[in-house]
């Protein structure tokens, strides 16, 4: 039994992946004005960090997939 067979192929996944980094992308900005707001707390700018990686992973990402949907 394949647990991934709902998956679409590396092709079909470009919309589902493109949508990922644009929406981090859009709450970074959102975890920064704790994070300026409170200096002492490193939570906020740990946290926008993460965002930043992952939305530049899922970028990446998101290239690659619509190359491969492109061929």
């Amino acid at each position: 039994m394949n647990l991934l067979a709902f998956l679409p192929p590396w092709s079909g996944m470009h919309p589902l992946i493109v949508h990922t980094p644009v929406a981090l992308g859009v709450l970074a900005p959102l975890f920064v004005i704790p994070a300026v707001l409170r200096p002492g707390s490193k939570g906020w700018a740990k946290a926008t960090l993460v965002l930043l990686v992952i939305a530049g992973v899922g970028g990446w990402l998101a290239y690659y997939s619509g190359e491969a949907a492109e061929h």
